[in-house]
């Protein structure tokens, strides 16, 4: 598997940003096929005073962020990693982007898959992923026809 964070000092900042707002996990909702992948919510995770999980708007705290680059160009593999300051809700997007892209099961190719990625802080303060994931399959069914002169199939 691929490293979803460019710099081990990046995971650390992300779990510190987490832990800081109290958040113990974040759920992406996405779906995608062959290099597109959206990501259509992303939740953020508290517990509260008897230990049920609930929702916490913090999405739109400033962080610093980045985003990789990656690609052939002029015949030779590129990889760079471009900093910016970004929000909460849009850094988590691009890690879960990154994790998807990570992952060896090829889910959206064909016609694609939907599915949600938790990113789970456990106790020790590592950050722990689980992917459940739909894989789109269409079926091809033959069938057989013709029509007579007045428009009426005929098997």
């Amino acid at each position: 598997m691929r490293a979803i964070f460019p710099k081990c000092t990046d995971e650390n900042y992300i779990v510190s940003v987490l832990q800081q707002n109290n958040i113990i996990s974040v759920c992406a909702v996405f779906s995608g096929r062959d290099d597109n992948v959206e990501i259509h919510g992303l939740y953020f995770h508290e517990r509260d005073a008897e230990g049920m999980l609930v929702a916490k708007d913090i999405g739109h705290l400033p962080v610093d962020g980045w985003e990789k680059h990656e690609g052939v160009e002029n015949g030779r593999w590129k990889y760079k990693v471009v900093r910016d300051r970004t929000t909460l809700s849009e850094q988590f997007k691009r890690i879960c982007c990154d994790a998807l892209e990570a992952t060896t099961l090829d889910w959206c190719s064909g016609h694609g898959g939907r599915g949600q990625l938790d990113i789970l802080l456990n106790e020790k303060g590592e950050l722990e992923f689980d992917l459940e994931i739909g894989i789109h399959v269409v079926e091809v069914v033959s069938h057989d026809f013709r029509f007579n002169g007045n428009g009426t199939e005929l098997l």
